[in-house]
C-alpha cells in the first residue's frame, strides 16, 4: 500500500471527520512513513493533493455538526421527540416514493430486472439532477442515522421546548437537519470510497473532485452488486412463477415456509398517534406467504449451510428461525404502509401521527407469540437482536428497529426492503458463528455440490477426501478442495466474507479474499512440488492444466484476478458445473396477473467432457455473467454540493444506463 496512503487510512490526525484532525501532524506522519517506506509515484502526489482535499473536508464536518446542534437546540423539541419524528418523516418519504414506483410500473406487462434498479426521481436541488431512487432513501435513512447517533450526546441536556414555536418552523428544522445529514453521509462514504479504494481526491479553486485510480474497479463493484440484486429479485419472481403454475411443489414450498408459525393474519390495521395497531383472524395471508417462501429459498439460496446450524449464543434458535420471526415483523410492517392516510401532508407536529412508525414493545411481543410457536424468552431475544441499543451507534441495515422508552421505532424500509444478506451476517456474528465456521461449512456444502454435479454428468474426476497433505519431514498445506479432471485440476480455497454495507466493509472484504489468493498459489505450489508423493491422492496431473481459485459466498467481488488466481462466486461455480450454461430469462404477467417466466435465450459453456475441461478457465477468468452487463453501465461525474454551497464537489462514479 501507497505509504502515504496508509497515513490517511490509519491516523487519527488524517482523518478530516474527526475532531482530532491536524494536517500539520498527519504530514509529519507521512514523512515518517515515507523515511520506512522510501516510494513515491504519481499516486503519492495524488495522496497528497488528497491531503488538502481533507483540510476542507475537516472545515466542512465542522460546519455540518455546529449547523445540527444550533438546529437540535433551536427546534424546541425533546430528543426522543426528535428520534419520534425523523423516524416518522422518513416513512413519510418512503410511502410517497413507493407510491410513485408502484404507479409507473404496475402496467408494465414485461418485468425488465433493471427497471426496478435505475429508477430515477428528482433531487430537491435542480442542478443536481435526476439521482437513482433506491440509492437515494438508503443515504437518506443513513443520515437519519447520522442526525440520531449525533443527538444522544445532548439527551441529559436541557432544551428549551418552546410552546410560542410554530409547529412549521420546527418541521423546518427536523427537515433540514435530515437534508445536512444525509449530505453529510454521501460526502464521507465518497471521501472513504476515495482512500479506502484506492481512489484519489483534488482541489482546484472551489471545485473538490473524487475520482479512481481503477475504473475497471468501480465497474465491477457495480457489477456484483447488481448481480446481488439481480439473483434477489429473480429469485422472488422464479418463487411466485412456481406457486402459482406448478401445484404440487407450489403446496410443498408452502408447507415449509408456514414451519413454526400459527394459521393467522393480519385481518385489520390501523395508526393510532403513530402506534401501529392490529387485529389478527384464522387463516392464511397469500401475500404473507409469498413474501415467507421468497425469504426462505433466499436464506437457502446462500446459506443452506447455516439455516439449521444452532447459534450458541441463543436460546434454541437457528437462522431459519430468526427467518421465520422477521417474516411475521416484516408482515406487519408491510401491511403498516398500505393503510390509506387521505392527507400524508404534514404542516403541524402532530400531522406525524398520522403515519405509521411505532410500536410498544410488549405489543410486537405479544404480536410475534400469537403469529408463531416461539417462547417469549425466543421473542425477546429476536426483538433484541434487531434492535439498536441504547449506547452502540445506530446501523439501521443491521438493526433496523430503534427502542425510545417503551417504544420500538420501526424505519420501514430496512425492514420491508431489508437486505437480508446484511441481517443475516449480523445474526450469525451475534450467535456467536465467526467467518472461519462458516467457510469450514461452506467448504463442505461446495465439495458435496461438485461431486453431485460431476456424478450426474457421469464425468471422471478426482476429489481428495482429505484436507492436509503432509510430508515426511512434517511439512505440510490445508487445502480446501481439490477437483482432478480430464484436462484440468482446480485448486480452491474457501473464502466466506461478510456483506461490505461501506469503503471499508469492502477493503476488508477484498484483503481476506487477496489473502485467500496468496494463499492457494504457495498451497498449490507444495502440492505440485511433491506431487509424487500425493498421487495416491489426488491423481495423475502431468500435462494438465492448473486453475486456481478463491471461491466466495457472494457475487459483488467476482471477476478479480490477484496473482493469476480468480475471485469466483458461489452462484458461478455451481452454474458452471451444474447447467453448464448462461440463461437470460423475461417474467412477464399474465391476463390473470400470474407471473410466468421464459427463457429468451441461452449461452452454452459446453457440450462434451472434453470442453467441461478446456473452457473452464477462460469461464472463470473472463465470467460471461459479468461480461454481459457491462453494457448496462456508464460512467458519469456526479455532483453532490447543493448550488447554495461554498465549494462544488463532484464524484467520478458508475451508473445504469437510461
Amino acid at each position: 500500500m501507497n505509504p502515504i496512503r496508509k497515513v490517511l487510512l490509519k491516523k487519527k490526525e488524517a482523518n478530516p471527520f474527526s475532531d482530532n484532525f491536524d494536517k500539520k501532524k498527519a504530514f509529519e506522519s507521512i514523512i515518517k512513513e515515507l523515511a520506512k517506506d522510501r516510494l513515491f509515484n504519481d499516486e503519492s502526489l495524488k495522496m497528497l493533493e488528497t491531503l488538502n482535499v481533507a483540510e476542507a473536508l475537516h472545515e466542512t464536518f465542522k460546519k455540518v455538526f455546529n449547523f445540527l446542534k444550533i438546529h437540535i437546540f433551536r427546534s424546541s423539541i425533546s430528543i426522543d421527540d426528535l428520534f419520534n419524528y425523523s423516524i416518522a418523516s422518513f416513512n413519510r418519504e418512503l410511502l410517497i416514493v413507493s407510491k410513485n414506483i408502484s404507479e409507473s410500473t404496475s402496467n408494465l406487462d414485461i418485468i425488465n430486472l433493471q427497471d426496478y434498479f435505475k429508477h430515477k426521481s428528482e433531487s430537491i436541488d435542480p442542478s443536481i439532477g435526476k439521482i437513482n431512487t433506491g440509492l437515494a432513501l438508503e443515504s437518506n435513512l443513513d443520515g437519519v442515522g447520522i442526525l440520531l447517533n449525533y443527538a444522544r450526546y445532548f439527551k441529559d441536556e436541557e432544551i428549551n421546548e418552546s410552546e410560542s414555536r410554530e409547529d412549521i418552523e420546527t418541521i423546518g428544522d427536523i427537515f433540514r437537519m435530515q437534508v445536512v445529514s444525509t449530505f453529510y453521509f454521501v460526502l464521507k462514504n465518497e471521501y472513504d470510497r476515495c482512500v479506502w479504494r484506492d481512489g484519489y481526491s483534488s482541489l482546484s479553486g472551489r471545485k473538490i473532485q473524487f475520482s479512481s485510480l481503477n475504473r475497471e474497479e468501480l465497474l465491477l463493484d457495480n457489477i456484483g452488486f447488481f448481480r446481488m440484486q439481480q439473483y434477489a429479485l429473480a429469485f422472488d419472481l422464479k418463487t411466485k412463477a412456481l406457486i402459482q403454475n406448478n401445484e404440487l411443489l407450489g403446496k410443498r414450498i408452502l408447507e415449509q415456509s408456514l414451519l413454526n408459525k400459527r394459521k393467522s393474519h393480519i385481518s385489520s390495521i390501523e395508526v393510532n398517534e403513530g402506534y401501529i395497531n392490529y387485529e389478527l383472524s384464522d387463516g392464511i395471508d397469500a401475500e404473507d406467504t409469498y413474501f415467507d417462501v421468497s425469504n426462505v429459498n433466499f436464506l437457502g439460496a446462500f446459506y443452506s449451510f447455516l439455516e439449521n446450524y444452532p447459534l450458541p449464543n441463543f436460546t434454541n434458535l437457528t437462522l431459519y428461525d430468526l427467518n421465520a420471526l422477521f417474516d411475521v415483523l416484516q408482515s406487519l410492517l408491510r401491511k403498516a404502509m398500505n393503510i390509506k392516510i387521505v392527507d400524508d401532508s404534514v404542516f403541524a407536529i402532530k400531522d406525524f401521527q398520522k403515519l405509521p412508525y411505532k410500536i410498544k414493545r410488549k405489543a410486537l411481543i405479544k404480536y410475534l407469540i400469537s403469529r408463531t410457536t416461539y417462547t417469549e424468552v425466543q421473542v425477546s431475544e429476536f426483538i433484541d437482536l434487531v434492535k439498536n441499543e441504547s449506547q452502540s451507534r445506530i446501523n439501521f441495515w443491521e438493526y433496523p428497529l430503534v427502542e425510545v422508552n417503551d417504544d420500538l421505532l420501526c424505519p420501514i424500509l430496512p425492514i420491508v426492503y431489508s437486505n437480508n444478506i446484511v441481517l443475516i451476517d449480523r445474526w450469525l456474528e451475534d450467535g456467536g458463528v465467526d467467518l472461519d465456521t462458516r467457510g469450514k461449512l461452506f467448504e463442505k456444502k461446495i465439495i458435496n455440490k461438485l461431486k453431485d454435479a460431476l456424478d450426474e454428468k457421469g464425468y471422471d474426476y478426482s476429489i481428495p477426501d482429505k484436507a492436509i497433505f503432509k510430508l515426511e519431514d512434517g511439512s505440510f498445506e490445508e487445502i480446501d478442495f481439490v477437483v482432478n479432471l480430464k484436462h484440468i485440476c482446480v485448486f480452491g480455497e474457501v473464502k466466506c466474507i461478510k456483506f461490505p454495507l461501506g469503503p471499508r466493509d469492502e477493503h476488508n472484504a477484498l484483503k481476506r479474499l487477496r489473502d485467500g489468493a496468496v494463499q492457494i498459489n504457495r498451497k498449490s505450489s507444495f502440492v505440485i512440488k511433491n506431487i509424487d508423493k500425493f498421487k495416491s491422492d489426488i491423481g495423475d496431473i502431468e500435462r494438465k492444466e492448473i486453475l486456481t481459485i478463491v471461491v466466495t459466498n457472494f457475487p459483488n467481488f467476482s471477476g478479480r484476478i490477484f496473482d493469476n488466481v480468480a475471485i469466483v462466486d458461489y452462484v458461478m461455480l455451481s452454474s458452471y458445473f451444474n447447467s453448464g450454461k448462461l440463461s437470460t430469462f423475461i417474467a412477464s404477467k399474465s391476463e390473470r396477473d400470474d407471473f410466468l417466466i421464459k427463457v429468451v435465450s441461452e449461452k452454452v459453456h459446453y457440450k462434451s467432457e472434453e470442453d467441461f475441461s478446456k473452457n473452464m478457465k477462460s469461464y472463470f477468468f473472463s465470467p460471461p455473467a459479468i461480461d454481459e452487463l457491462r453494457g448496462l453501465f456508464e460512467y458519469t461525474n456526479n455532483k453532490l454540493s447543493f448550488d447554495f454551497m461554498d465549494c462544488d464537489i463532484y464524484s467520478e462514479a458508475i451508473q445504469y444506463k437510461d
